[in-house]
């Protein structure tokens, strides 16, 4: 027998593994119309273990020194055995034997430089045994029907080729082969998610001995119908104390109505700041989720401050339930393998198959273009899926036209609806590659008259371009509170410096709170519910924030001070501000200008400072929250930035030059098709020719490298821990995990504190070990969070 993978002393084989692969595969495929597709990747994705030497390797033979390539093989027989005249064959080979090979991990078709990556994967010059393999593999292939499969897979290719053209069509860009030559790309990581997800979780259930079993749609509806009565109990049980009220219950009856007479789309659901968009999404989500049979509800947020809060709130409403994932941070530290046994932390990575999925802005954006093989495996999880983007704006100008077309993809492929939530919408639809809306967009029409009836505080921008260092802008911050204020910078490091400042200038009887992402999930919501408990009690508090509460988080101040930043940003801030109408008066949002706050590396910011600039020179004292104020600032910014939102290459990296973008490597890829050319002497004909993996390498959601979540000693984490050590049963260690998401901190690995965790002690061989990284207790301040003043960790390292 041929091993696949060994546990103890027992021994799965190749067929095995690649017949109860195929099978999951073909389920992951069959709602996108790819299941003879999926199902014949799954058969031949480890046709290559069919050798003496993987044998002996798998079995520790000395005599094998390095790990054997058993991707190639089964994309080998593919390509010689199948010819390709047609595009619609053409592109079934490739993307077929492209998924074999970098089931492992990301490859690029063309490397930036016109090399042919796909070519060298499928037919490499190292040794694969490949006569071997079909020698040892002929009965296992005869048993299966290769050529029916692979006719009928380009079949399926075929009749999404069609659609996919369509799509690019309706786009009316300048020129439809990107957008065609994108969605093919989509469509391949697409596919190859699902043959990592199969393949992942079949060797995940063996080597724990176990089945992974997942809802299936039958329980899945159970759940939604479930969590609907109860939000609809919720709802009705609301006190209608004012106009405010009334209006919040007529908006989320709308947003009902829209879900019982609207089929799967791309929406967008404007509502004014503390409108309760929370509930009113989740409310529409559900109902359509019911109505066309949804496979799961995915909601996002910006940050983890949001997440955290309306996590909470829902969680209270739904109740506790293992069908929510509720996934902060990536607490376990992922990148490519070719280790034969996955990794533990790998089978620990959670796969997203919960029914319901709160998530950031930021994970979801690593699923749709990251490089990591546990953020590859999530993205088939989102086809035929409600997707709620809260906070629509957040989206990174320099991706917005990867992002569009990936929407475009998800929602006319994929059939999955997409809500864009916010109270300021960007105009998605006005760029380049623009975002295709449904024909009846606006789940709530008449915006304008909600947002004068929630009208309940003035920007004053009187003193926006005067900037003041940390002793004056203390000074102006006690002058204008009475009883409490929200100040909002944009950088944590500014945050630290006018907080030591207002140290030394507070007066008596105040109590002054920071509030950033250096304190764990669970320390900000407890802080903000103190808070909040005490703004009731009327006490006297200045909190200093980033901008991590001034979206989505339900508290209320007298006055916020809001330093200069996109009218998006400020309209948030200025949602904390007498967000119930209490207010005798109504309330003041001033936006701040503060000397000693540096965000000329954070570009997106500096951008969005200079559009608000240009947006109060042509102040005349109206309204600057009013729709249409909104729209003439997204004008403005959107124009000013038109250049970025291809993600141009050159600012990750100089080599790169100005006609190559993140964009066009995940796209058609003229300049590395114009390099091959050079090279070969002929043009490049494939369907593929992307760069896939150099892109998901430059791909930063957020201004910085990638980020590691570290668990920190907080409240009931310590248990947590603890539990995590000891459990030796396999589900009851994910579980765990999956709770102490609440309990990290995500640090990015270019930082400086990530710097000075490394540099004190063994943080190195953590690091390159992959493993869960835990914070010693000492080096949490109760009071701010992280503290590198004491640094050593420790990590889960007894299974």
């Amino acid at each position: 027998m041929f091993a696949s993978h060994i546990r103890g002393s027992d021994e799965q084989s190749v067929r095995t593994h690649c017949e109860e692969t195929a099978v999951y595969a073909k389920e992951n495929g069959l709602a996108v119309g790819v299941g003879n597709a999926m199902y014949l990747a799954g058969l031949l994705h480890d046709l290559g273990k069919y050798t003496e030497a993987f044998n002996e390797y798998i079995h520790g033979s000395k005599k094998i020194s390095k790990k054997i390539n058993h991707s190639s093989a089964g994309a080998k027989y593919l390509y010689e055995n199948f010819t390709a005249e047609t595009l619609y064959e053409k592109l079934t080979r490739q993307l077929l034997t492209y998924v074999i090979v970098s089931h492992h991990g990301l490859n690029d078709c063309l490397s930036y430089d016109g090399t042919d990556k796909y070519q060298a994967r499928v037919e490499p010059e190292t040794n694969i045994f490949y006569d071997e393999v079909l020698e040892n593999s002929s009965k296992f292939l005869q048993e299966h029907d290769i050529d029916y499969l692979y006719s009928e897979a380009c079949k399926e290719i075929g009749l999404l080729k069609d659609n996919i053209d369509l799509v690019a069509e309706r786009m009316k860009t300048d020129n439809p082969i990107q957008e065609k030559t994108f969605m093919y790309g989509c469509l391949a990581r697409l596919m190859l998610s699902m043959l990592m997800d199969a393949d992942r979780r079949n060797t995940a259930e063996y080597m724990n001995g176990c089945i992974t079993k997942r809802p299936d749609m039958r329980e899945r509806e159970c759940f939604f119908k479930e969590c609907l009565e109860k939000l609809e109990k919720h709802l009705n049980a609301f006190e209608i104390r004012n106009s405010i009220d009334e209006l919040r219950r007529e908006m989320s009856a709308k947003c009902a109505d829209f879900a019982e007479n609207n089929g799967s789309g791309v929406y967008k659901l404007s509502i004014p700041t503390g409108g309760g968009k929370t509930f009113s999404s989740m409310r529409y989500a559900l109902k359509l989720a019911i109505r066309e049979r949804k496979e799961r509800i995915i909601y996002t947020a910006p940050f983890l401050s949001i997440l955290e809060q309306n996590a909470h709130e829902l969680k209270n409403v739904f109740g506790e339930n293992d069908y929510i994932l509720e996934h902060h941070s990536n607490v376990i530290f992922d990148e490519n393998t070719d280790d034969e046994t996955l990794k533990k932390y790998e089978l620990l990575s959670d796969d997203w198959s919960s029914p319901m999925i709160m998530t950031t802005m930021v994970r979801f954006l690593d699923v749709l273009f990251g490089r990591g093989t546990t953020d590859i495996r999530r993205m088939h999880q989102l086809k035929n899926s409600v997707i709620i983007i809260d906070e629509a704006q957040s989206v990174p100008v320099r991706y917005i036209h990867m992002f569009n077309v990936m929407i475009n993809f998800l929602s006319c492929v994929c059939e999955t609806t997409v809500v864009l939530c916010t109270a300021t919408q960007p105009i998605f639809e006005a760029v380049k590659r623009p975002l295709l809306y449904s024909e009846n967009s606006s789940i709530i029409s008449d915006i304008e008259k909600y947002s004068m009836a929630f009208k309940r505080v003035d920007i004053v921008a009187d003193y926006a371009r005067i900037k003041k260092d940390t002793d004056s802008l203390c000074e102006f911050i006690l002058y204008y509170t009475d009883k409490n204020a929200l100040v909002i910078l944009n950088t944590k490091s500014a945050v630290q410096k006018l907080y030591k400042g207002m140290k030394e200038h507070m007066s008596e009887g105040y109590r002054l709170i920071q509030l950033t992402t250096y304190m764990c999930a669970q320390h900000r919501l407890d802080v903000i519910k103190e808070m909040k408990a005490a703004l009731e009690k009327n006490e006297k508090i200045i909190c200093i924030s980033t901008q991590l509460i001034e979206a989505g988080v339900d508290i209320s101040f007298e006055t916020v001070f809001r330093s200069l930043s996109g009218l998006d940003n400020i309209a948030q801030a200025a949602g904390r501000c007498n967000r119930n109408g209490k207010a005798e008066h109504i309330g003041k949002t001033y936006i701040i200008s503060y000397g000693e706050e540096n965000v000329s590396s954070l570009e997106d910011i500096a951008e969005s400072q200079e559009a608000m600039e240009d947006r109060l020179d042509r102040y005349q004292g109206e309204d600057l929250l009013m729709p249409e104020s909104v729209r003439e600032y997204y004008r403005q910014y959107f124009f000013n930035r038109m250049d970025v939102m291809d993600a141009p290459a050159q600012r990750y990296d100089s080599k790169y030059d100005s006609t190559q973008s993140l964009y066009s490597f995940l796209g058609s890829n003229v300049s590395a098709k114009r390099e091959y050319k050079k090279i070969y002497k002929m043009k490049y004909s494939r369907p593929l020719p992307q760069s896939f993996k150099t892109a998901a390498e430059l791909f930063r959601p957020i201004e910085k490298t990638n980020s590691v979540g570290v668990i920190v000693y907080y409240g009931e984490s310590k248990k947590l821990i603890d539990r995590f050590y000891a459990e030796t049963d396999f589900n009851e260690k994910k579980k765990i995990l999956k709770q102490l998401q609440r309990y990290t901190v995500d640090i990015a690995i270019s930082s400086k504190m990530f710097r000075e965790l490394r540099e004190s002690g063994t943080f190195e061989a953590l690091l390159y070990d992959g493993q869960v990284l835990v914070l010693t207790e000492s080096a949490y301040s109760q009071e701010i969070g992280i503290t590198t003043d004491y640094i050593p960790l420790i990590y889960c390292e007894r299974w």
